[in-house]
């Protein structure tokens, strides 16, 4: 909604109808930002948001949530990356993104992976089967990992013919520094009155998806 048309940031607190009593803007800046993967780890709440039009990977701590936040590093430098998620599998730090570079006219259709032995690191280690994944239909990612039932899965969307089209679930069969395997197994499409949808998270026993509406004609 701003005029310049940059993304920002912010929160929106329910009450248990779930409906909107509190909303606030928490990181806007003078490039886009978005998708924020905000996690919990040692007792303290961090953002990675997709700040890919500054050419760095950031990572943000809050100091009051969810109001306060405040710049801690950039993991990464010269580089685009876009819609950032985390695992610790393995005893590793894996992060794996979408990618913009030069030669590239499409960065749905590409996924790529690194680790680190520290969440908080500045060296980030390329996988060796980059781009780990090659298919427009479920390489950008779409969410948070999940566990359910022992097993681990991968949260992407579907944008085989434009941004957005639907959720896609991806479960894991592989992940270690020499290889990359996931399967699709499941898929969530808009509801009646939506043309598409492109996110998925789960906590506790909320899980939040965003729809996009059909514009009125």
């Amino acid at each position: 909604l701003k005029k310049d048309g940059l993304g920002k940031i912010a929160f929106v607190a329910l009450n248990p109808q779930l409906e909107i009593i509190n909303k606030h803007d928490i990181l806007d800046t003078n490039y886009h930002v978005s998708f924020p993967n905000v996690f919990l780890k040692d007792g303290n709440y961090y953002m990675i948001p997709e700040s890919s039009q500054n050419n760095t990977l950031q990572l943000y701590k809050c100091t009051q949530f969810p109001f306060k936040w405040e710049f801690q590093m950039n993991s990464m430098e010269n580089i685009k990356l876009l819609d950032v998620v985390w695992i610790y599998h393995d005893n590793l730090y894996w992060i794996f993104a979408n990618k913009i570079e030069n030669f590239e006219h499409d960065n749905n259709e590409k996924l790529y992976l690194y680790y680190s032995n520290d969440l908080f690191s500045k060296n980030w280690q390329p996988h060796i089967k980059n781009p780990i994944v090659t298919n427009a239909s479920l390489a950008r990612n779409g969410g948070n990992f999940y566990h359910e039932n022992g097993k681990l899965y991968r949260v992407s969307q579907n944008c085989m013919d434009g941004y957005g089209q639907n959720v896609v679930i991806n479960e894991v069969k592989v992940l270690n520094r020499n290889n990359y395997a996931e399967e699709k197994v499941d898929a969530v499409f808009p509801v009646n009155g939506y043309v598409g949808c492109h996110t998925l998270n789960n906590h506790e026993n909320v899980s939040v998806l965003d729809f996009l509406q059909k514009e009125k004609i």
